[in-house]
């Protein structure tokens, strides 16, 4: 009995070492891929959210670091002369969960400055994200939501 202990104890705590070796990095590196999907856009104005249409795209992470990735949001081209390039954010933070934040970023795309926010899950090699741009001095933001295929 005394024997059975020791070995379950030992195996516990070996479990544990296991667990505390994974670096955050493998975290990161889970959720690397390019991910299909379709993108549905939204704008508010006026209290009144309208609905720009869908797309499909193609978001691509990369690890960087420890625990962030850099996200590749796929060029926006739609009716009523909205189009923004493709561009990349970096320093997304990745938990060991699989989500994906940036509460606020910027980046210079295209002759725009573009400002907003992304969060996002990695579940089941299938990557579900929402994401804002404002770009430039445009009064409204683009909501995107992209679900992969």
């Amino acid at each position: 009995m005394k024997k059975a202990k020791i070995l379950l104890l030992t195996a516990v705590a070996a479990l544990g070492f296991t667990f505390a070796s994974c670096s955050k990095d493998e975290v990161a590196k889970d959720v690397e891929g390019t991910y299909n999907g379709t993108m549905t856009l939204s704008m508010t104005m006026d209290g009144q959210t309208r609905e720009l249409g869908s797309m499909d795209g193609t978001l691509v992470v990369k690890a960087e670091s420890d625990d962030e990735v850099s996200v590749t949001l796929p060029a926006i081209s739609g009716g009523q002369g909205m189009s923004l390039p493709e561009f990349a954010i970096s320093g997304v933070e990745v938990d060991s969960k699989g989500n994906l934040k940036k509460n606020s970023f910027t980046a210079s795309a295209g002759g725009f400055e573009l400002k907003g926010s992304f969060k996002g899950t990695v579940k089941n090699g299938k990557l579900n994200a929402t994401y804002g741009i404002q770009a430039g001095a445009m009064p409204h933001t683009i909501d995107v939501d992209f679900k992969s295929k």
